[in-house]
């Protein structure tokens, strides 16, 4: 049995200092450090009990139990004044100082002495330390035991095991009090009371800090996973940078020598003495010197997409129905511009110019996808003006899906394409304050084809994001990252929760008007309040989409996006401004 307790101990010594190793090398949570600590001196007083003391008790080695004992008071009032992010320094400054005094007089004699090969307590260890000790456990039992009614779900679990673990060092350390006290104990298996006690509290705690390191572990995957996509951002920014600090030279010389390479071609297919060939390859020198300037110009757009001149308030349909009406006139049947009334206006601020670019690029491209119906949607809101521009030309699949905004990506090499066009589309929708997000018809399963895209705009003179009574419920939602983007796009802020248990402690003015979640913690809010708030389920579809259900409805699953969260959830719920 000791040979097993002493493998147990040297696993749990083992632990606690690799957690100390951890959080002095990579400074995670400062809790792990004194959880380190707290199971170095628990281990290291049940060593004494398993090596030293099995035969009878020695003086010697009870005092160094009793020296170890007592700093648990202070290091676990510390421990657990950082998990509760709650530090009462003056307490804990105190609770050092008795330690410090009670081992003095340890190491004095005045608190235990030896009576015919017995250890025994003192007057002054049973009204001193005895006390002391007691009253370091009761306070720490109430606090934890507190916390467990203020906490989510998830830290209610990390509280209840570390509760269990102070009751049971709390009962092994009494039942070890009032054995020495009374000189009558129990048990022959174990070495003592405080033993089982010490050990079950450090098992409890060992286990439920491993999850949470663990758990933190995760995050600082997912944190590192993101600095590595935003270094590579910041790299395609610096690139952009030394691109446009020399675009326009470039730009400049490209249509010098193109104006003069066009010059002499359409003067060499004047000549009349040239023959057919002759004169289609004249011909196909114009037509590349048209791309290369093209290309010049797209180039020189790119750089230019970030940097307004004339930002002014405009209204966006009438720039759109501008735009389509200049640019497009041939094709003005296959238009179709729906405006949500509203008591809101379409007026954002922008610059006009850059603006029409954006859609005269976005258009030419549906076009050229063979687009024979163009539908556009103009939804306003308070703080916000949505635009979906919907087409039903060939489409693209999941993977262009994915490169549609990268610079230099073109499906259309073949008829001159330079990848450019939408990539200057999100920059300057970006540098708007806006956002825009494309959707594949294809991707989603509905026999549909064709691309949507989904674009947001500020409202003029008004900066503040939009807080709406949306309780969005993470646990249980695969497509997190994807579902937290929509709403950033639409600038709504939900309430955010880690479980249904959460909803008790935040204190809304009114009941939340819809909740967002998985389907597991719909059914646990069923379970709890009923049936009387609005519900969407958020699910993973195909292509590990997230499609969301609207549960008190009778309807079938759709994509969730932007148009979606605006025009199913924000206004058929009629929620509004806090």
């Amino acid at each position: 049995m000791n040979q097993l307790l002493m493998v147990l101990c040297a696993l749990l010594v083992s632990i606690s200092v690799i957690f100390i190793v951890i959080e002095v090398r990579a400074n995670f949570d400062r809790s792990f450090l004194i959880f380190g600590i707290v199971n170095l001196l628990i281990c290291s007083f049940c060593i004494v009990d398993i090596v030293i003391q099995p035969s009878k008790q020695i003086l010697y080695w009870t005092l160094l139990q009793h020296l170890i004992a007592s700093f648990f008071p202070p290091f676990l009032l510390w421990h657990v004044s950082l998990i509760q992010n709650n530090i009462n320094r003056s307490l804990i400054k105190f609770s050092f100082l008795a330690s410090l005094v009670f081992s003095v007089l340890f190491l004095s004699g005045a608190m235990l002495k030896s009576v015919s090969e017995e250890v025994l307590t003192t007057a002054c260890y049973n009204f001193t330390f005895v006390p002391y000790i007691i009253a370091t456990q009761i306070y720490l039992i109430k606090k934890l035991s507190w916390k467990l009614e203020n906490v989510s779900a998830k830290q209610k679990k990390f509280t209840l095991f570390y509760l269990i673990g102070i009751l049971l060092l709390s009962a092994g350390s009494i039942a070890d009090l009032l054995s020495i006290i009374t000189g009558y104990g129990l048990l022959h298996l174990f070495p003592s009371y405080s033993f089982l006690g010490a050990l079950g509290f450090s098992i409890a705690v060992t286990i439920i800090f491993t999850e949470k390191l663990t758990s933190i572990i995760r995050e600082r995957e997912v944190t590192f996973k993101k600095l590595r996509e935003a270094y590579k951002d910041l790299e395609e920014v610096q690139t952009l940078k030394e691109l446009g600090q020399s675009t326009a030279i470039i730009n400049h010389e490209i249509r010098n020598y193109a104006a003069a390479i066009s010059g002499y071609s359409e003067m060499l297919g004047m000549l009349p003495s040239l023959d057919e060939r002759s004169k289609k390859i004249v011909a196909r020198i114009s037509e590349c010197i048209t791309h290369l300037t093209n290309f010049s110009n797209d180039i020189l757009e790119f750089s230019r997409s970030r940097i307004l001149k004339d930002k002014i308030p405009l209204n966006l349909e009438e720039l759109i129905r501008k735009c389509i009406d200049t640019h497009f006139e041939n094709k003005r049947d296959i238009f179709e511009i729906n405006v949500e009334k509203s008591e809101f206006d379409t007026v954002i601020n922008g610059d006009n110019n850059k603006l029409e670019q954006v859609f005269i690029n976005i258009f030419k491209n549906s076009i050229e996808a063979k687009a024979q119906k163009i539908k556009i949607d103009l939804t306003s809101r308070e703080t916000l003006l949505f635009c979906t521009v919907d087409d039903d030309g060939v489409g693209c699949t999941k993977e262009q899906l994915g490169q549609i905004f990268k610079s230099f990506y073109t499906t259309k090499k073949n008829v001159g394409g330079t990848g450019l066009g939408m990539c200057v589309v999100r920059s300057i929708i970006e540098v708007h304050g806006g956002h825009v997000n494309a959707y594949s018809k294809n991707v989603v399963g509905k026999g549909e084809h064709g691309i949507s895209l989904h674009i947001s705009f500020p409202k003029y003179e008004i900066e503040q994001p939009e807080k709406h009574d949306i309780v969005l419920i993470k646990e249980g939602i695969k497509n997190l990252a994807n579902v937290i983007k929509v709403f950033q796009n639409v600038l709504i802020s939900p309430h955010v929760m880690q479980d249904v248990g959460e909803l008790d402690q935040k204190p809304f003015e009114k009941p939340p008007v819809t909740i967002i979640a998985a389907p597991g913690q719909l059914s646990l809010l069923r379970t709890k309040y009923g049936f009387n708030i609005q519900t969407f389920a958020i699910v993973e579809g195909i292509n590990n989409l997230p499609f969301v259900v609207h549960e008190n409805r009778d309807e079938y699953p759709a994509l969730f996006s932007e148009e979606y969260l605006l025009k199913k959830i924000v206004a058929c719920c009629g929620i509004t401004n806090r």
